[in-house]
């Protein structure tokens, strides 16, 4: 990716309970992500997700904000993966942002009843069929990175305990949400670059209460925002070192191959 990078914010969020936050940044110059470009990334984050789970005993769970997939191409997606994937659909909220900053701390975590809609967001949970492995016997599951990547809205959650953060969210978050908003499958907070700018200790702790890490694209500032409890320096810049061989050793594969042709 010729304009990537992966950046550290200049300080770790440190909130009390729970310790620092890390925070990254894999930067691209802007949405739609190039073919090159976007292969090279999913193989990063898959890897990246690989070592997460088997360093830190997370469990990913993909999600996929709803108004990046129901157009264009990214529609028809969800009819060919149909028979891989259980979809449910749930709500995303975000900190409310109000004119003058922020408001109590209370008011970062839920969706007030005369607050905007712009505060929720409708989500995909894209999970395996229960019936994948019986019909589909070695045949590789695709995740949500795998298939949406790209389209600017797919978010990954590490946890502990897998899909029982969503019964920790749910726990925290219904009775907070309005009679309207309390019939969808699951709640999830959603967050940007800049909430880390303004956000309580009190929302810091509630969020990585519910998961350990948390993966996702942004539009605003185009790329992959990583919010960690675990230091991933090291990590993440040995992975882009990976990929940038994987690409030269790709490249000197094509000049032999052409090469060979020439002759």
């Amino acid at each position: 990716m010729a304009e990537t990078g992966i950046n550290l914010k200049s300080e770790p969020r440190v909130a009390s309970g729970i310790g620092s936050i890390y925070l990254y940044h894999i930067s691209l110059s802007a949405f739609p992500i190039p073919d090159a470009d976007l292969a090279r990334l999913k193989i990063l984050l898959n890897k990246l997700t690989t070592t997460l789970v088997e360093k830190y005993r997370v469990k990913p769970e993909y999600f996929v904000q709803m108004n990046t997939v129901l157009k264009g191409e990214w529609l028809d997606l969800l009819t060919e993966y149909a028979n891989f994937w259980r979809i449910m659909t749930g709500l995303g909220i975000r900190l409310d942002r109000r004119q003058g900053g922020l408001s109590k701390p209370v008011d970062l975590l839920l969706k007030p009843p005369d607050s905007p809609s712009k505060n929720t967001e409708l989500i995909y949970y894209i999970r395996k069929d229960e019936l994948f492995d019986r019909f589909f016997p070695g045949k590789k599951w695709p995740t949500g990175i795998e298939v949406y990547l790209g389209c600017g809205g797919v978010i990954v959650y590490l946890a502990p305990d897998g899909e029982n953060f969503l019964d920790r969210a749910r726990e925290f978050y219904l009775p907070l949400l309005s009679p309207a908003d309390k019939n969808l499958e699951f709640y999830i907070p959603l967050i940007d670059m800049e909430d880390f700018d303004r956000v309580s200790e009190e929302c810091l702790r509630v969020w990585f209460n519910l998961f350990d890490i948390c993966i996702m694209e942004t539009r605003q500032d185009p790329g992959i925002f990583i919010a960690s409890r675990h230091d991933l320096d090291d990590l993440l810049m040995n992975l882009r070192g990976d990929i940038q061989w994987e690409e030269e050793d790709e490249n000197n594969r094509r000049e032999r191959l052409e090469d060979r042709a020439g002759g």
